[in-house]
This record gives structure tokens, C-alpha cells and sequence, in this order.
């Protein structure tokens, strides 16, 4: 992705959907049907987004070709099986202000990994697919982000967001930010 930002969704048997990744600039999308060549999922745009199409056995010659692209790829790979072992604890094990941290933390160090603030960014997706991500209800997100900023963690204006205490939003996720706080 060059610009913007997706969701991707899986649809159960029954009609349910379930949001499972929500894709910031600079990531890709798509690495799920890498080996079978077929989404399990589908990718939803959230905002106003750019692309770049790039098909999998071109991708496959390069990194051939590439030694370095090759290690970029599997480290790609690593760090995308990592969040989802981290989501999987998370949704399985925590309490709701501890996932809603934890995914403020979580998007806050994605965007700091591609230069962009890791204290003040957007979070184009509605609370509706937060609490679907997250196995919430939207009221229960929407309390939470209202408690966040009671207790001064976050400032909140519409769909932006300020982490002002990135420490203890950090030791409420019960993870560490990965940088210094400015």
C-alpha cells in the first residue's frame, strides 16, 4: 500500500464476518493466498487509498534475483505470524481495555516503524470494525476510548487520536512501546 488504509474481512459459512488485519501505509495486503493463491479474505479500503500491484510469481523471480529482497520477505513473513500469535493471545486471554490498548500500541509502533508519529496518527476505521477486530461491542470500545482520555492516556478529536501517556497505554496492553517516548 502507498497511501491509506484497508481492512481485510473473512466471511464465515453462516454470513458472519469477522475483521482480522487493519493494513496501514507502507504494508502489504494479500500475503494470506501466498500459498494457496486464493484470499481467504477480502480487503476493504477504509479511506482514499493507493496501491501497487504487484503478482506473486514476479515477486517470486525477483527474489530469486535479490538475495536482500528475499531476506525482506521473510522477515515480512515473520513479523506478520508474530502479530498474529500477538492478536490471538490478545483476544483470547485479555480484558477489553487491555486489547483496546493494545491495539492503540500496536498501529502507534507500525506507524513510528514507517517514520510517521507514533503519538498523534488517524485511526480511519470505524469503532464498529475495532470492536469487531477486538470481540467487543462498539459501546464497550466506544466507554473505553472515554475512559482513555478521563485518565489522560489519550486525546481523542473525531477519528484522531493523541497517545499522551505512551507508558502506561503501553503497561495496560501489558507490552512494551519498542521506543523512546519523546
Amino acid at each position: 500500500m502507498r497511501s491509506g488504509s484497508f481492512k481485510t474481512v473473512v466471511i464465515a459459512a453462516d454470513g458472519d464476518t469477522q475483521v482480522t488485519h487493519f493494513a496501514l501505509p507502507g504494508e502489504l495486503l494479500g500475503l494470506d493466498a501466498y500459498s494457496t493463491r486464493v484470499h481467504p479474505s477480502y480487503a476493504e479500503a477504509l479511506e482514499d487509498s493507493s496501491v501497487c500491484l504487484l503478482p506473486f510469481t514476479q515477486l517470486e523471480i525477483l527474489a530469486q534475483q535479490v538475495t536482500a529482497l528475499q531476506q525482506q520477505i521473510y522477515s515480512i513473513f515473520s513479523e506478520e505470524l508474530r502479530q498474529e500469535n500477538d492478536i490471538l493471545m490478545l483476544l483470547g486471554k485479555r480484558s477489553a481495555d487491555t486489547r483496546l490498548a493494545a491495539l492503540l500500541i500496536n498501529i502507534s509502533s507500525r506507524y513510528a516503524r514507517r517514520g510517521y508519529s507514533h503519538s498523534a496518527f488517524v485511526l480511519s476505521m470505524p469503532r464498529t470494525d475495532i470492536a469487531n477486530y477486538l470481540g467487543l461491542t462498539a459501546e464497550t470500545v466506544s466507554r473505553l476510548f472515554s475512559r482513555f482520555q478521563r485518565e489522560k492516556l489519550i486525546k481523542v478529536s473525531g477519528r484522531s487520536v493523541e497517545i499522551i501517556n505512551l507508558i502506561e497505554l503501553s503497561e495496560l496492553a501489558g507490552t512494551h512501546c519498542g521506543y523512546d517516548e519523546d
